[in-house]
């Protein structure tokens, strides 16, 4: 039989501090998230659980449930609305930016030697064109802690009952004042803030994937080529966006009245 050695590896004690250091800063970035969770989840479940008493002391459960379904399903359809709408539109920005962004630089007119162009990547180009699925879950959290404020608003707004009294220039039921103008408010200020959103995020988007001649010596820009296709893109938006301020406008006109 041959003989075989074994070699003893005795590990550096140097290390074992560092490696500890290590697994418990880890432990950290988990530990501080969790207790930050817990603690909202504890507040949240105090704040509902002091409305049930104090409905069920009345004997109104039905009328909770009633207002917390409502708020349950206004914030899921807000939530869900503008987050699929900001990914969708992020999305279609970066699909439409040429690829790659690039600076291109030119040599010097008054420069002897040809230096042919040199091409530098935009390294924040890469960040925006990954930053639709966190922008629309960012604006979908967002949007969705705004609708759970106006589960009650809906719920006056579904389940009406006319005044029987007409104001005397437009000619609406009051109701219309009470009910329906605090809800077509709530739509209208959402969708605004979304869609500023989307115009920025889509604006930026494109910007980063511009093509810009600069001169190498005096680094001073020259032709700059914005993406084509992001014209149609912005402009739609923007078209979008001067609608919901007519809208918005247009409401502003009964609102005179209270």
């Amino acid at each position: 039989m041959k003989n075989r050695k074994f070699e003893v590896v005795e590990e550096n004690p140097k290390r074992e501090p560092r490696k500890r250091a290590e697994h418990i800063g880890s432990k950290l970035w988990l530990i501080v998230p969790g207790i930050a969770l817990a603690a909202g989840a504890w507040f949240a479940f105090a704040y509902f659980y002091t409305d049930y008493l104090w409905f069920s002391s009345l004997g109104f459960q039905t009328v909770f449930g009633t207002v917390l379904t409502a708020g349950l399903l206004s914030a899921v359809i807000f939530g869900a609305a503008a987050g699929v709408l900001t990914f969708l539109n992020l999305r279609l920005a970066a699909r439409r930016s040429p690829e790659p962004p690039v600076i291109i630089y030119d040599a010097d007119e008054t420069d002897d030697e040809e230096t042919p162009p040199r091409l530098e990547q935009i390294p924040i180009s890469i960040l925006l064109r990954r930053a639709a699925l966190p922008a629309g879950a960012i604006v979908g959290l967002l949007a969705a802690f705004s609708g759970w404020n106006l589960g009650e608003t809906f719920l006056r707004y579904f389940y009406q009952v006319p005044f029987g009294a007409a104001d005397p220039i437009f000619g609406r039921d009051i109701a219309f004042y009470v009910f329906t103008m605090p809800a077509l408010e709530a739509i209208s200020g959402i969708a605004l803030l979304v869609l500023i959103v989307n115009l920025v995020g889509a604006a930026l988007i494109y910007l980063a994937h511009t093509r810009v001649e600069t001169n190498k010596r005096t680094r001073k820009s020259g032709k700059i080529e914005f993406p084509t296709a992001g014209r149609t893109h912005l402009l739609s938006l923007g078209a979008a966006l001067l609608l919901l301020v007519a809208w918005k406008t247009y409401l502003a006109m009964p609102n005179l009245l209270l």
